[in-house]
């Protein structure tokens, strides 16, 4: 149902004046209709057609109009159905109330009561349709912002990880750098030493060249 398109109405009725009485009204008043002579044609019409809203007279030869309302609940459970009696006996009404009729209306209908009945119908059946639509639009924001962090986790754990490999590789490092500095220190000292006993083996090398030149 849409604010821009009329709303549709169908009536299963096996009196064809009632049926054209409610035609000739609802569509007068801008509504779309769809009619049914029997119980059975009706089901049809409104697994084809999709009404938004349903009048189904109680008392039909083949099934009634009780049954038409269990079967409808079945296949939509917000579609609002009236139930249009023609002896205005309670049990009935209590009956057809129970199994979730969304109203009960007594032949000779009137038909502002018949009008008022079906808009407030249609509106809860708006306000149903609104709610559904929020939640469905609330499960999609809550899936996207799961998503979100989702991914947003796996960035974190990613980054972390990376951290903790880059601090590893940091630690390796250092000890990289300790070991060279330790190797560079050694040759160092080893090449001191090494200096040192050359420059002794200059010195004993002059002196023994002294000691030739004097003898």
């Amino acid at each position: 149902m849409s604010k821009e398109t009329p709303s549709t109405v169908l009536i299963i009725d096996d009196d064809k004046h009632i049926r054209e009485y409610f035609i000739d009204y609802l569509t007068e008043i801008g509504y779309i209709t769809y009619e049914a002579l029997n119980a059975k044609q009706g089901i049809e019409i409104f697994l084809n057609d999709q009404p938004d809203i349903v009048l189904v007279d109680l008392r039909m030869p083949d099934i009634d109009g009780l049954e038409v309302l269990k079967q409808i609940k079945n296949i939509s459970e917000h579609t609002p159905v009236i139930i249009v009696s023609g002896e205005g006996i309670l049990d009935d009404a209590i009956e057809s109330l129970r199994l979730g009729a969304w109203d009960y209306v007594v032949k000779p209908v009137n038909l502002d009561i018949l009008s008022h009945t079906i808009k407030k119908g249609l509106k809860h059946l708006e306000l149903i349709n609104e709610n559904k639509d929020f939640n469905q639009l609330l499960k999609e924001q809550v899936r996207q912002r799961t998503s979100e962090l989702e991914q947003a986790n796996i960035v974190l754990n990613q980054r972390i990880e990376n951290d903790q490999y880059s601090q590893i590789a940091l630690k390796e490092s250092e000890k990289l750098i300790q070991g060279l500095n330790s190797k560079v220190d050694a040759l160092k000292r080893s090449l001191k030493k090494e200096i040192r006993k050359r420059k002794m083996a200059e010195k004993e090398m002059i002196l023994l060249r002294g000691k030739g030149n004097t003898g």
